[in-house]
């Protein structure tokens, strides 16, 4: 009885340890290569049934397979033309392949809606699952969030991305930095 009782204290004391070693990750997060981030689109585009035509060959479907589209719930205020600032929404394209996903940035990364306003592409960034950091099993099948530690070199704090956001002042910098020099401007959505 005392072997088993040294034993479960033992087991709660390496849990607890894990669960310690996790909370600097609250405050973390992961560029994810196979997703992109488009802000800058019409509230009107930006609907739950426009996703099947967002997915399609016109939009974000040129550029390769997707896994799934997630319409951000936030709206902003998107400065374009003669200084006018419209509200704008975004979206978030999961390509089934890094590879897929680096072409749709670069090519719709600076590129124009028909009525002129400027759309920006760069690749997505998730946070860690909650139950991850309590080092438990997640229980939501569909959680968007990680389960598992990130790689360092694709990994920063919200801070650190704010700075990125803000010293990326041109399309060909942003590029440079996510390793895309060379694959060319944006073009223009339908």
């Amino acid at each position: 009885m005392r072997l088993t009782n040294a034993k479960k204290n033992k087991e709660r004391e390496k849990k607890e340890m894990e669960a310690t070693n996790r909370k600097h990750l609250a405050n973390m997060r992961v560029v994810q290569k196979n997703l992109v981030y488009v802000v800058g689109l019409s509230p009107k585009l930006a609907r739950e049934e426009f996703i099947p035509t967002l997915k399609g060959p016109d939009y974000f479907g040129q550029y390769g397979r997707m896994a799934k589209i997630l319409i951000s719930k936030r709206m902003t205020s998107s400065k374009y033309g003669h200084g006018s600032h419209d509200p704008s929404m975004g979206v978030y394209v999961t390509y089934q392949s890094k590879e897929d996903a680096a072409r749709a940035i670069v090519a719709i990364d600076g590129s124009k809606e028909p009525g002129g306003r400027i759309i920006r592409a760069s690749y997505g960034t998730t946070k860690y699952c909650t139950s991850y950091l309590r080092n438990m099993p997640c229980s939501n099948a569909g959680c968007t969030y990680l389960h598992e530690p990130g790689e360092e070199a694709d990994s920063f704090t919200k801070e650190d991305l704010a700075t990125l956001r803000h010293a990326a002042s041109s399309p060909a910098t942003a590029r440079s930095w996510l390793g895309l020099a060379g694959m060319g401007e944006g073009g223009s959505l339908p």
